[in-house]
């Protein structure tokens, strides 16, 4: 499992690559073996640019990105032993949505 993040504060952040760069940083193998995509806590306008880069370069990743807003639906779909979610991360999920599961919670 690979692990990408962004600011999470300072205002919004247009990153019209981001999905780009993953595939361009990802070794081929997981490339090749990618079963799912997680966006977690991702703008409209990130969403967009996932959509976007989907239909237009990458067409056979399309239905492998899944888009949560909220830790706990990462935590629905892949098991909280599996990640190691950086403190901060916790901290702004637990401030936008009140409450978390998982790990040590």
């Amino acid at each position: 499992k690979q692990w990408y993040q962004r600011r999470v504060r300072g205002g919004p952040r247009k990153d019209l690559d981001l999905i780009q760069k993953v595939f361009a940083n990802s070794p081929l193998r997981y490339r090749t073996n990618l079963k799912a995509l997680y966006s977690v806590h991702a703008s409209r306008f990130q969403k967009f640019m996932t959509w976007w880069f989907t239909v237009s370069k990458v067409k056979e990743v399309k239905g492998k990105i899944v888009q949560c807003n909220s830790l706990n639906q990462l935590f629905e779909r892949v098991s909280p032993e599996q990640l190691q979610v950086p403190q901060f991360i916790l901290d702004f999920d637990f401030g936008a949505h009140g409450s978390m599961t998982g790990p040590d919670l």
